[in-house]
């Protein structure tokens, strides 16, 4: 049958005129065949083509099976020319600002519980009132409340039983943090950079499972661009090299993620969980990890004009609540427990180099820190805090590390392996005092210092600390300590008639060989102690204590 539709006609006509014809069951069968074939074709026809494959196959093959694999192409996303620009994190500034308002008062019935009722942390502000107790709502960070599962929660659930694996590839990709208010901005480039996204089982006893991310890239930078309609308050400062300065550049490597998703209803039936000091569960702890693998072009560029526009943009994206630390009790159900630290791990599969740079008397110097292959960094971040606070580490281990600089002798320290540990305790209260350990461990150590260097590392100092004035809304008190340890010692000392030196040239030769003395040492310990408790102290106490050792 042949339905010819008429232009002249309307639809609802013409179908009338079928069925007052007794033609429209014809095309209702036909409907309904189309339907059903549909739902063949999309969800029985494989089915059937693979039972009668398997049928004849077993015919001819006893011994053996076929496997397809296709769950690395669950979904595949090109992306060329992704540009993310975050500006601000208002959820922040809005909690914020509920935390510091204070409503005028217009009678004497004024019931404080109230103001604790409204905003819970009004105890920095009202100091005499009781502080309430401690709930899971966090009103400045919203984001890690375990909240119930939500829509955008049950929509990520089934994407993910639809796609388990997501291979993705990335071009000329760029993220930028920053805005007008600030004179630099933090961009971060990728020229390429291909992926695959999967989960795994989890060894975590509270976890669903084990988001993992495995990325190569090539050309994946980070710097400080300058604001080009900057309109804030803070100085503007061109950096020393008198043009932008990239914070990193790795030439080629791969970057592997992972981090346990939390199985909530596991974690309120848990029970008591007992922490350490850094926040971590000494039962079972979940997995956050990030590791970097570089393998061509590792380079690294800071210093003090540097830290200071880190200094802004952090305080920007991260403002102060001068709230003092919660400590989680054992039988409450906190989010952070889902990412009680997070280990961020660097490896160098080539030659590591890291510029200071500074200025004095607005000429740019600089002394560089040089590695090999192998060389190890490590940053352990807590995510909760114990009854004392927290304690963040980091471990830097440079194989064959140098220290060179621009002065009249360049080489200042060569060693055949190089070790820092740095351990930095944060109190509960933001500016009561910490404390930052430095251990510093030298195998093979060869040491020449001369009085010219100690200007120059003065300089470098005051202008790292000059960056701001006194702050007392910002000042934190602190202890650094110095742990050196060398095993064996080398001391070059220059013995040149009338304080002569000569530079040493990049290819080996001497212009003239200078003379030095070489007294060895089978070790030497050095332990430095330099406080900074009142503030504003022009004069401070420090401890020195020099013990040369045997073997």
């Amino acid at each position: 049958m042949n339905l010819e539709l008429r232009s002249n006609d309307s639809l609802d006509r013409q179908v009338s005129a079928y069925i007052s014809e007794g033609r429209f069951h014809v095309a209702l069968l036909s409907l309904i065949i189309l339907v059903v074939w549909v739902i063949y074709v999309f969800f029985y026809n494989a089915r059937l083509f693979g039972i009668l494959s398997s049928l004849v196959l077993r015919k001819f093959v006893k011994n053996g099976f076929i496997k397809i694999d296709l769950s690395n192409r669950r979904l595949y996303v090109y992306l060329y020319g992704l540009d993310v620009h975050i500006f601000n994190r208002t959820s922040v500034y809005d909690n914020l600002r509920k935390l510091f308002e204070l409503n005028p008062q217009t009678n004497n019935s004024h019931n404080p519980e109230d103001d604790h009722r409204r905003h819970p942390s009004l105890v920095i502000i009202h100091p005499d009132a009781s502080y309430p107790t401690s709930t899971d709502h966090d009103p400045i960070h919203p984001e890690t409340e375990p909240a119930t599962e939500s829509s955008m929660g049950w929509l990520w659930a089934r994407c993910e039983l639809l796609f388990p694996v997501v291979k993705f590839n990335l071009e000329m990709s760029k993220v930028t943090f920053g805005n007008h208010l600030m004179p630099r901005t933090l961009v971060l480039t990728c020229h390429k950079a291909n992926g695959v996204y999967s989960t795994e089982p989890t060894s975590y006893a509270f976890g669903k499972y084990l988001h993992v991310m495995k990325l190569d890239f090539s050309n994946f930078m980070g710097s400080l661009a300058a604001v080009s309609k900057y309109s804030g308050h803070y100085a503007t400062e061109d950096p020393p090299k008198g043009a932008e300065i990239y914070v990193f550049n790795f030439g080629k490597g791969k970057i592997t993620y992972e981090q346990d998703e939390p199985d909530w209803g596991l974690i309120r039936n848990a029970g008591n969980l007992s922490f350490d000091e850094g926040g971590q569960n000494s039962r079972d702890v979940p997995k956050w990890d990030m590791s970097v693998n570089v393998s061509k072009d590792f380079l690294l560029a800071y210093g003090p004009w540097a830290d200071r526009q880190r200094e802004i943009i952090w305080k920007f994206f991260f403002p102060a609540s001068y709230r003092p630390l919660e400590v989680p009790r054992a039988d409450e159900l906190n989010p952070h427990r889902a990412n009680e630290r997070f280990l961020l791990k660097v490896i160098s599969q080539t030659d590591v180099r890291l510029d200071l740079w500074f200025s004095a008397d607005r000429v740019a110097k600089s002394f560089s820190v040089l590695g090999k292959s192998n060389s190890v960094f490590e940053l352990n971040l807590p995510w909760t805090s114990g009854p004392n606070g927290f304690t963040s580490s980091m471990h830097l281990c440079l194989s064959h590390g140098r220290l060179v600089t621009d002065c009249l002798w360049p080489e200042v320290l060569l060693t055949s392996e190089f070790k820092m540990d740095l351990r930095i305790h944060y109190p509960l209260e933001w500016n009561a005092l910490q404390t930052w350990d430095f251990d510093i461990d030298g195998k093979e150590a060869k040491f020449c210092f001369l009085y010219n260097q100690k200007n120059y590392f003065k300089e470098f100092f005051e202008d790292w600390s000059s960056g701001s004035r006194p702050d007392i809304l910002s000042f934190v008190p602190y202890i650094y300590t110095f742990r050196i340890n060398t095993r064996p010692l080398e001391l070059r000392l220059l013995a040149n008639d009338f304080n002569w030196v000569t530079p040493t040239p990049e290819n080996g030769a001497f212009f003239a060989q200078p003379c030095l003395l070489l007294p060895p040492l089978p070790g030497l310990q050095v332990i430095l102690c330099y406080p900074a408790t009142p503030y504003q102290k022009r004069v401070r106490r420090t401890h020195y204590l020099v013990s040369p050792y045997n073997g």
